[in-house]
């Protein structure tokens, strides 16, 4: 007891952060101690709640303050661990935990521990008494959210909205409906709907009604109050600008914005919730920005109608007369704000608006066409992301009197920008092109097709981006072509796409060349981290690519079959993408053997060992195409594979 006493003694006079979690940690550990008998832990528990359960005032000695401060932020590492043999204790967590929330005058610090002790305290809350102790607690943690929006005090405020979530996503928490309609519409309105408020703040806020969208759509429905109330919110965000005092950006980055936001919230509503709950009221709130003169209130609008689309297409597919033209008018706009917005709802509406959009194509392809020339980048972007989702959903017939018009501008756009994502947009709407040359075809693959005359011209142009360096697009000096990694990527996989809209003829000169410049970009040193990443993108594409021309050549793949299968099973068989933390990052091999290891251990080591393993960002996606390339080849090789599986 007096050692722990002078633990936190050292605590409340130690001007170093870093020891003195290093003593709360140490003082944790000690509580926890298998060999500490039950008496012993029973008297230092008491010992540090009576330091925990101060009443501090604003003229109490700092000293004190600190000392309260380690006490509870001992508590709280002991919950963290949450181990088993201190359910018993919960009640006296829970009552330090409680009465932090009241002491005002220790500051941020205390009050921050005690969120954090309640998310862990909530985890191992198994008994239903206990459970209702927790979430009797959650009008508590509201005030400490509004007082600390109030006071800009974000860390703290971003505690309790975690805490807030995990008690949403808990199913042994679950709350009863006016519980929960009540934490949603205080989120909405103290922190969601405050444009003073930091932006990932508010989308913190807007998860949890985006959960409760997807997990508990009927009780949001049966409200008259809460679905209205949180459209009003999210289309006067739509209308904010990306910075306090600023308009539209000039072009988009990765930066959470608020009209991002409100699109991704409005993205699950309409995915969750019964169309006629979100597509009529969101049309009567967004028809008045579509008559005004607001740049921002007219990128909401079409925005917002864009990713409606997905969700509430059924009716929106038999309404469009009421807001198409609008889109339609939108793509003529000088603004490029507002032509790159119209870019992004029409390529929306062209994947979800399905077959009664295309009524449409032929107006809304010129126009697109002609977007290409802008001289914004965002707009030429956006134009080439609309005109690949278009021409996924063409029939050959309807792409052939215009094919020639598309690969001059497409081509044109590749040869004279300077902007990356530019340049890897209008490769996918390439490829997409000539695979829409082929649609609807059962024909030979010997029979001509509208994109054979530009065969040599387009093998020859993705060749070349293949062949490039990687390296900083934005920092290349003007006579150093280099690309992007991404856009490697891409234009590797477009290949596929050419191959499946060109005839044979067109494409049996150009194939093996590209074939092997495709198997030579798989051959990447991972040593470096960045350049792992970049191999997983690379191997995931080259994939989709080797499937693509199997399901074009049929049998005749087997030319190239040996080398693919080689590339197929190596990534397959291998354990490049997962790393155990604990061997450091580069060593190959020690993830496999200790996923070999963990057959040969008890069930709950073998979890603990696992939690340490990491996946690299990629690696996934690499496997999947992998292993739907080799039930490609199956399908289109049969037997000719027999001699590489046996």
């Amino acid at each position: 007891k007096e050692f722990i006493t002078s633990l936190v003694a050292r605590f409340s006079q130690e001007p170093s952060a870093s020891v003195r979690r290093a003593v709360v940690h140490l003082l944790a550990s000690i509580l926890r101690l298998a060999t500490l008998q039950e008496a012993k832990r029973r008297e230092l528990f008491s010992a540090l709640s009576h330091m925990a359960m101060q009443n501090p005032s604003p003229g109490t000695d700092p000293q004190q303050l600190q000392q309260q401060v380690a006490a509870v932020s001992t508590f709280v590492a002991v919950a963290e661990a949450c181990p088993d043999e201190l359910v018993d204790y919960f009640d006296e967590f829970l009552t330090v935990f409680r009465h932090a929330f009241t002491c005002a005058a220790a500051g941020n610090e205390l009050g921050t521990s005690a969120l954090k002790g309640l998310r862990s305290l909530a985890e191992f809350a198994e008994e239903p008494d206990q459970q209702k102790k927790v979430c009797a607690l959650v009008p508590n943690v509201m005030q400490i959210i509004a007082a600390a929006v109030q006071a800009n005090e974000e860390d703290v405020a971003t505690t309790g909205i975690q805490l807030i979530d995990d008690l949403l996503s808990n199913d042994n928490m679950a709350m009863k409906d006016g519980e929960l309609l009540t934490v949603l519409d205080f989120l909405l309105k103290t922190v969601a709907s405050r444009s003073d408020v930091d932006a990932g703040l508010r989308q913190q806020a807007l998860s949890c009604i985006q959960w409760a969208a997807k997990q508990k759509p009927r009780v949001l429905c049966k409200s008259p109050t809460v679905v209205p109330a949180i459209l009003d919110v999210l289309v006067a965000m739509g209308a904010e600008p990306d910075v306090q005092g600023g308009g539209p950006e000039d072009f988009e980055e990765d930066e959470l914005t608020p009209h991002r936001i409100a699109a991704q919230c409005v993205d699950a509503l309409a995915i969750s919730l019964p169309s006629k709950y979100v597509f009529q009221p969101m049309l009567d709130r967004l028809t008045p920005f579509t008559q005004s003169t607001d740049i921002l209130k007219k990128r909401a609008a079409l925005v917002l109608l864009g990713i409606m689309s997905e969700g509430c297409e059924g009716v929106m597919r038999r309404k469009m007369k009421f807001f198409l033209p609008f889109v339609l008018e939108s793509l003529r706009d000088q603004q490029p704000v507002i032509a790159a917005s119209a870019c992004i709802c029409f390529g929306q509406f062209a994947e979800y608006l399905q077959p009664e959009i295309m009524l449409f194509q032929r107006e809304a392809l010129e126009l697109l066409l002609l977007l290409l020339d802008n001289p914004s980048a965002l707009v030429q972007q956006k134009a080439c992301y609309a005109l690949g989702v278009l021409f996924e959903n063409m029939e050959a017939q309807d792409l052939e009197p215009v094919a020639s018009e598309v690969v001059q501008r497409l081509v044109r756009t590749l040869h004279h920008t300077s902007c990356d994502k530019v340049r890897e947009v209008c490769i996918s709407a390439i490829g997409s092109a000539a695979a829409a040359s082929g649609n609807g075809e059962e024909a030979p693959s010997n029979r001509p097709r509208a994109f054979d005359a530009f065969a040599p011209e387009l093998f020859s142009l993705i060749g070349q981006i293949i062949k490039m360096p990687t390296g900083d697009v934005e920092g290349q000096n003007a006579g150093q072509a280099v690309c992007s990694p991404t856009t490697k990527a891409r234009a590797i996989g477009v290949v596929g796409g050419l191959v499946q809209g060109t005839s044979e003829a067109a494409y049996a000169q150009e194939l093996p060349g590209l074939m092997r410049l495709i198997m030579e970009q798989m051959i990447i040193d991972t040593s470096k981290d960045d350049d792992t990443g970049y191999a997983h993108d690379i191997r995931d594409e080259a994939f989709s690519c080797f499937s693509d021309v199997c399901i074009a050549m049929k049998d005749k793949f087997v030319v190239f079959l040996e080398e693919v299968m080689v590339r197929v099973f190596a990534s397959l068989f291998s354990d490049e993408g997962l790393l155990h933390e604990e061997e450091g990052r580069g060593r190959q091999g020690a993830a496999a053997q200790l996923l070999d290891e963990l057959d040969d251990e008890e069930d709950e080591a073998g979890d603990e060992r696992l939690r340490n393993i990491r996946i690299r960002d990629g690696f996934l996606d690499e496997l999947e195409s992998a292993a739907l390339c080799l039930k490609t080849l199956w399908e289109n090789c049969g037997g000719h594979c027999m001699k590489f599986i046996a």
